[in-house]
């Protein structure tokens, strides 16, 4: 969609794109390095399935508010958000058989947000780096929420932070 879209700072009216049969938004604002905010809270992207390498090198964003969005890859989906602080995704919920995580947060060293780990089986190379040099820059912070099928893969993506990663363990999620 907006891959390599290099002198992009900013997309208004994006509320307007009719995303309501998306399924895939792999790389859709990949490698757009001088984008610093995004706000798709008003698009309906609950048929997205597919982030791999959605956000993957927006170096300079900050902000992203998401929609409502259950999806199942999210390979490297925020990897190299160096700015990112906020990121608004209250209906953020990874699920649907989760197959694909690595690196999904890797290097987002200012990030703030609280993430929902949804109620399905996760899969393949899911934690795979998730959260290396994640939420490594105060006061950042990144919360991990669970239900009770998945707060053993907590455990698992807690172990593989960085030492000076702030990332826990939230809330039991129904």
């Amino acid at each position: 969609m907006f891959f390599n879209f290099n002198g992009l700072k900013k997309i208004e009216n994006i509320e307007l794109l009719d995303t309501s049969n998306i399924e895939n938004m792999n790389s859709a604002f990949k490698q757009c390095e001088n984008l610093e905010e995004l706000n798709l809270s008003n698009n309906n992207l609950i048929k997205v399935k597919d982030m791999n390498n959605m956000f993957e090198n927006c170096k300079k964003i900050v902000s992203i508010k998401m929609g409502n969005m259950k999806p199942s890859r999210i390979a490297n989906t925020f990897c190299n958000c160096i700015e990112l602080r906020n990121l608004n995704a209250e209906s953020f919920i990874i699920s649907s058989g989760a197959i694909s995580g690595a690196k999904a947060f890797y290097n987002c060293k200012n990030l703030i947000a609280t993430i929902n780990l949804g109620n399905e089986t996760f899969r393949g190379d899911f934690i795979n780096e998730i959260i290396y040099n994640c939420a490594t820059i105060p006061p950042a912070k990144l919360v991990l929420n669970y239900t009770s099928e998945t707060a053993t893969l907590i455990d698992e993506i807690l172990a593989t932070k960085s030492e000076n990663s702030n990332v826990v363990n939230g809330e039991l999620i129904k």
